[in-house]
């Protein structure tokens, strides 16, 4: 992934370096400067009138060397413009009626067809304000091919994109990892709640760089999910710190998380019934933000006092990065010009905080899975024959447990006897002989795996335990298959397998417990090890 960033990053400056502007993007004739209002007073583009609901005119001439075919390129925000060329009015800010949508039309971008005729003239934009706060503003103001102004204005954009993508692919990368991790090893969701809170606002942060307001006429869904995003960060951030940190309960926590979801409802119906729209309530959002910062600097202080030497340096560094860039970022918004993105710094923070709590997070979940696959070991000691694979006599002792715990109405007991194994054993030798019975077991697996779960229960015996509805119709099945499997067994062998067996049903209505079932079927074991070893006699004979 770093090398491909790499290669993402360094390949388009490579191609810059060679190439000039003109030669990329075309000509684009950038026109900050030389605006005037009505009363012929120069305009600063940077810093328009910021009075609510005011209406005023900005003024410009149009060259009369303009090439053909070139238009008017800018985007405005936060404003509702009407623009004239010739005294014509040749477009205008999309009017909505939806009380959903903010006030604002968002970020429009306009790219307006000049006619020939009116080269040497002068255009005008008309400026309403929507907002008396100073968050409006009129950019990348320019005449040129509206194909040259879009692929130019990504390309200014394009690294930052780039990282918001990257962070929301890792978010998701831990999430899947961490559920995975839950399931498998039963671990708290930690690490899910940190790729959750990376996607939240690497979105917000992409979005934040104006590109998909490049591509889109009508910006205001995307201005929703902006305020949106920025009003759900604090609850994956709460959780995840809440899940790291082993905080049973934090009243404070559950504070900000509910303060959050309250204020995602109250702005909402504001903007609904008209009262205040998501822009207008954007301080209560900033407001929670700033609590949750502070309740995470109190957090991670009470940490580094406590652990400091048990805990990676890459947690305090994160920490810092994120919120120090954070801070920049919202002393920008008010003291700077709020057009400007948002997310300059934050964006920044953010791959150092996610990369450093990631990487402790793969650590954790790491370190769970290793003792996971110890316990797992242990567990397969415990429960598993050594020999076979199979169950051993533990584990067929406990499913008997549960059977009587469960109260299961009916169930069948096959018990198995391999004959002749004490004399393979003497003749031949012990691993003869365990190559016996792992032929054996291998043949009762096979025949009886669909139907019940097998087991060795002793040097040479096997037990087999079936339940469901039919058991007498899967016995016979099974055993049908098993003396299929053993004659077939028998024919490629050079020692043949001889195995007895016998079968009772245990039934609770029936009043007779498990352990004398399984006598029952212990006795016709033997009872069919008796007719087999007569069997054998009368062809020997």
């Amino acid at each position: 992934m770093i090398v491909i960033l790499m290669i993402i990053i360094i390949l388009p400056c490579m191609i810059t370096k060679n190439n000039t502007a003109s030669d990329i993007f075309g000509n684009i004739e950038y026109i900050s400067g030389g605006w005037r209002y009505a009363d012929g007073s120069n305009v600063n583009i940077s810093k328009l009138k910021t009075n609510k609901d005011s209406t005023y005119s900005i003024f410009h001439d149009i060259p009369p060397d303009l090439p053909s075919g070139t238009s008017f390129c800018f985007s405005s925000r936060n404003i509702s413009t009407q623009v004239y060329i010739g005294g014509n009015l040749v477009d205008s800010t999309p009017e909505i009626d939806n009380n959903f949508y903010n006030k604002s039309p968002g970020t429009v971008w306009y790219y307006i067809d000049i006619p020939y005729n009116a080269y040497n003239g002068y255009m005008e934009i008309r400026i309403k304000n929507i907002y008396e706060k100073n968050c409006s503003s009129i950019d990348n103001i320019s005449f040129a091919q509206p194909a040259n102004v879009i692929i130019s204005s990504i390309n200014q954009k394009y690294i930052s994109v780039i990282i918001g993508v990257i962070m929301v692919f890792i978010g998701c990368c831990f999430m899947i990892i961490d559920l995975y991790a839950h399931i498998k090893i039963k671990k708290h969701l930690d690490v899910f709640f940190l790729g959750l809170f990376s996607i939240l606002i690497s979105v917000w942060c992409t979005l934040e760089t104006g590109i998909m307001q490049v591509l889109l006429y009508n910006s205001r869904s995307i201005q929703l999910l902006e305020m949106y995003l920025l009003m759900l960060l604090p609850i994956p951030l709460m959780y995840y710190t809440r899940s790291y940190l082993k905080l049973k309960s934090n009243l404070i926590m559950n504070l900000i998380c509910s303060i959050s979801v309250i204020t995602f409802i109250l702005c909402t119906i504001f903007n609904i019934l008209d009262i205040a729209d998501l822009q207008e309530t954007l301080i209560l959002v900033h407001l929670n933000l700033l609590f949750s910062g502070l309740t995470l600097i109190v957090k991670i202080l009470e940490r580094f006092i406590k652990n400091f030497k048990e805990d990676s340096i890459l947690l305090y560094i994160g920490f810092f990065a994120i919120m120090s860039t954070s801070i920049i970022d919202v002393i920008r918004y008010y003291i700077g010009n709020k057009a400007d993105d948002a997310a300059l710094f934050i964006r920044m923070g953010l791959v150092v905080f996610i990369l450093s709590y990631g990487i402790v997070g793969m650590q954790s979940i790491m370190n769970k899975a290793k003792l996971g696959i110890k316990n797992e070991f242990v567990h397969r000691l415990a429960y598993q024959d050594g020999l076979t694979g199979i169950g051993n006599r533990t584990a067929y002792k406990e499913h008997i447990k549960e059977y009587v715990e469960k109260k299961t109405l009916t169930s069948a007991i096959v018990i198995f006897d391999v004959n002749n194994l004490k004399s393979v054993n003497d003749s031949y030798g012990h691993g003869t002989g365990d190559s016996i019975i792992m032929r054996s077991a291998k043949i009762i697996k096979q025949a009886f795996d669909v139907y019940g779960t097998c087991y060795r229960i002793g040097g040479d015996e096997f037990a087999v335990l079936i339940d469901g509805d039919n058991v007498k119709r899967k016995y016979k099945n099974a055993i049908e298959l098993f003396c299929s499997l053993l004659d077939e067994e028998n024919l490629k062998s050079k020692y043949k397998l001889s195995i007895a067996y016998g079968m009772a049903i245990y039934n609770e209505n029936e009043g007779k417990s498990f352990e004398e079932i399984s006598k029952i079927a212990d006795e016709l074991m033997y009872n069919c090890k008796t007719e087999m070893k007569k069997r054998k006699m009368e062809i020997t004979a």
